[in-house]
């Protein structure tokens, strides 16, 4: 019996390209840097800050300045986090459903962590009972460190819980937490990226991922 189900945020609970892209471009701008499109900014996306602006920079910084240049994009993102972004058609109906089932919501997530509890609050209450997001202590997906955590503070075993997510990071958090792992195809990588990841169940709506018991 599935007791909870973790869910990846940007690109799987919450459609965030638009206001990532943003921030990259106009942190960019501050540095002297050429704009990125969104379609770049798409696949650089999902393995934290970090590494979101070493490769929006693309080899452009030297060392010190692409540190300061992952903390300007940091605080830009911090701070605007919320005027876009919106939960994907669906998925709060879906996560109500599963909620009423008696299951408890999570979410882990390689976005920081003040930023991850922000935007949790605001698009969905009280649903999700643990945000788990870059703390700067626990390592990032995907290391599988988050989702363990749920399991430990809920005292769930592998096989009653459930994550699900729209990257080959995510896939790969999931693996090595030893869950069922659903690869979610509305977001941010194609069947194909999420197959050639390890991917082998696959969600192509919010609809269908609340079907999975």
């Amino acid at each position: 019996m599935i007791k909870a189900y973790v869910f990846d945020m940007d690109g799987t609970l919450l459609d965030t390209l638009g206001d990532l892209h943003a921030a990259v471009n106009r942190t960019l701008a501050l540095y002297g840097l050429e704009p990125i499109g969104a379609q770049q900014t798409r696949q650089f996306v999902g393995n934290g800050i970090a590494m979101l602006a070493r490769r929006a920079c693309g080899g452009r910084l030297d060392p010190e300045r692409l540190r300061e240049f992952t903390g300007a994009l940091a605080r830009d993102y911090a701070a605007n986090c919320e005027i876009n972004t919106r939960p994907y058609d669906g998925i709060v109906p879906v996560l109500d459903e599963l909620g009423g089932r008696g299951a408890v919501l999570a979410t882990v997530t390689n976005k920081q962590q003040d930023a991850a509890e922000s935007v949790a609050r605001k698009y969905f209450g009280g649903r999700l009972r643990l945000v788990i997001g870059d703390n700067g202590v626990r390592r990032l997906k995907p290391a599988p460190d988050g989702v363990l955590e749920v399991m430990k503070a809920l005292e769930l075993r592998p096989d009653e819980v459930v994550f699900a997510g729209d990257g080959e990071t995510d896939v790969k958090t999931g693996l090595a937490a030893g869950v069922r792992t659903i690869a979610c195809l509305w977001g941010f990588r194609s069947a194909e990226q999420l197959r050639a990841a390890g991917a082998t169940e696959f969600a192509s709506s919010p609809e269908e991922l609340g079907k999975i018991g």
